[in-house]
Formats: structure tokens, sequence, C-alpha cells
């Protein structure tokens, strides 16, 4: 076995703990907080592994793998890139555009508006984070009040985090968070900012 193939082993069993901890955690929240943590960690793979990087085009940063976050609405999330550096940075364009679950014939998404086809078993439910009794959703830290309520990390192909401003992606300038709530509840996550690792904050 390559080391290749044994980071790809890591990272889907990784998906596979998530996916079980979703379904026989009684604690909903802290449930749907692990999935993340997991599905961020499978978009930096992803990025690492396609490595999307060309010498030649100053805007192959639009092609990497990115995680976009939606504060507002079901507070769901998607993975995905674009399929060119001409097209948008901030939506797929097309279905084949979002990640395969590699668990189910869908995609790796709770719902991405516009998108045609993606519906019904096209979409992971336990990425819409309201129905995982998530109530709120806050970035903090190196990606605060991100543009239009939504925030996007995307990996380079050394695994570096970059966010979304609005017009371009940065780097990391400091520790991303994200916190998700409910109640009197909450739950934080940490993205380091040079390496990319994302973990609860008070590890």
């Amino acid at each position: 076995m390559t080391f290749i193939e044994l980071i790809s082993v890591i990272v889907i069993v990784a998906i596979l703990t998530a996916i079980a901890t979703t379904m026989f955690s009684d604690n909903k929240l802290a449930a749907a907080a692990t999935r993340l943590i997991t599905d961020i960690k499978y978009t930096q793979h992803l990025a690492v592994m396609e490595d999307q990087y060309r010498s030649g085009d100053a805007n192959w940063q639009r092609r990497r793998w990115r995680i976009y976050i939606n504060s507002a609405g079901d507070r769901s999330y998607t993975i995905f890139k674009v399929d060119s550096s001409a097209a948008a940075f901030n939506t797929p364009g097309t279905i084949d555009n979002i990640a395969l679950n590699p668990l189910t014939s869908g995609r790796l998404s709770g719902g991405f508006a516009g998108i045609a086809g993606l519906s019904g078993d096209q979409i992971t439910d336990e990425m819409a984070l309201s129905s995982q009794d998530v109530g709120s959703l806050t970035f903090g830290g190196s990606c605060g009040a991100p543009p239009g309520g939504a925030g996007m990390i995307g990996f380079d192909e050394m695994g570096r985090p970059y966010v979304w401003n609005g017009v371009n992606f940065s780097r990391l300038e400091d520790v991303c968070t994200i916190t998700l709530g409910a109640d009197n509840e909450s739950h934080c996550i940490a993205i380091d900012n040079e390496s990319g690792h994302t973990h609860w904050c008070d590890d």
C-alpha cells in the first residue's frame, strides 16, 4: 500500500466514524460539529490529492477545493471546486463540481440553491446543520464576519488554508473559528492558519 492509499483509507475511516457518531449520538449538536470537522479535513485532503496548481495561470486558485458554510437559512454547507479559472469563485456552477459522497451516490452538500439536479438522494442531509439541532453558526478569528453570512475556506496543494474575502482567496492570518450553538450549548471548531489542521478549539 502506498502512502497516498494509506492517507485515503484514513480519511474514509474518519468519515465513517463521523457518520456513525452522527447516527448514534444522543447529542446532535456535538455530532454535527464532529461531522463538520471531518468534512473540513476531507476538503483539505481533496485539495492535496488533486493538486490544482498551474505555474502559468494566475487564477489557478479558483479551481481549488473549498468548503462553503452558510450561517443563514438552513445553515448548510457544500464541498466543491469550480471547473475552470474563468468560473465564479463562490458557486460550483454544476452538480459535477460538488464532491461525491464516498458512501452514497449523492453529493457532499446539504443543499445549494441554483444547482440543477441537487435534490433528494443527491443531498447529504447531515450537512444541513439546522436539521441537526444547530440553532446558530458564527465565524470568528481570521474568518470572522464573512460576506453574505457565508464562510468559504479553501486549501492549496500543500493543505494550507485560505479564506474567501468576497473578491478573492487570501491566506488565513490567524486561527479561524466556527462555533455551532443551540440553546445553552455550543461547540467551537478551530482551523490553524499555518497547517490547516482542524480541531476542537480547546484541544
